[in-house]
């Protein structure tokens, strides 16, 4: 009986491993689903852009005023006293608007606070460039918290952040040296992830923070 040559070995060798790499990726989608894998994700429109629009205020039957305000970012307490300053009432039908910039620059906490009492209070406005960047990078972790393993990456560099910037000096970290040696460093799981982070974009500074 004649053995097997070395290239009908060869192959059968090569269709064994494929056949086992096949099988694992399998198995892998079964446990994890779909949409665990980086590469099946599709972007989604982070900006969400609404290209036209017009302010819808309501028309009243008594003299009013509309106030407008602009460049808050996240200052609550000065604009608190900016409106008490311009005895604001809008039990007499004053009405307010916001001509953007209303977050970012001050402390997250100041921001959201800022946005809580502007949505409880119904007041109308436009996006200013740091609102969008903050409605950016929510699109952007809600589309990658979408999927069970993006989710476990984003927590783990998150908590990584909170832990790291907690030990450094008073004036905090560095956050793009900080990024930039987790994306060198990543474990070989985490680095599909990292590549779906824009170019462009700028992690764990105030807009990243305000849209956590």
């Amino acid at each position: 009986m004649r053995r097997p040559g070395r290239k009908t070995t060869c192959l059968a060798f090569r269709a064994m491993a494929s056949l086992t790499i096949l099988t694992i990726f399998l198995l892998y989608i079964c446990f994890s689903g779909v949409t665990a894998l980086p590469f099946f994700l599709k972007e989604p429109d982070f900006s969400q852009y609404i290209k036209t629009t017009t302010l819808d205020i309501p028309s009243v039957d008594r003299p009013t005023r509309i106030l407008f305000v602009g460049d808050i970012h996240g200052q609550f307490d000065d604009l608190q006293n900016l409106l008490r300053k311009a005895n604001y009432d809008p039990s007499a039908g004053d009405i307010l608007v916001h001509t953007g910039d209303i977050i970012t620059r001050g402390a997250p906490d100041g921001s959201k606070k800022v946005l809580d009492w502007l949505a409880e209070h119904h007041v109308y406005g436009v996006r200013g460039n740091n609102d969008q960047a903050v409605i950016d990078w929510k699109g952007w972790r809600d589309w990658i918290s979408s999927t069970p393993a993006g989710r476990t990456w984003l927590r783990s560099l998150d908590r990584e952040w909170e832990r790291d910037n907690g030990k450094a000096s008073a004036r905090g970290l560095n956050p793009d040296s900080w990024v930039k040696e987790r994306r060198k460093n990543a474990p070989r799981k985490f680095r599909a992830w990292w590549r779906r982070v824009p170019d462009d974009w700028k992690m764990f500074r105030e807009h990243y923070l305000t849209a956590a």
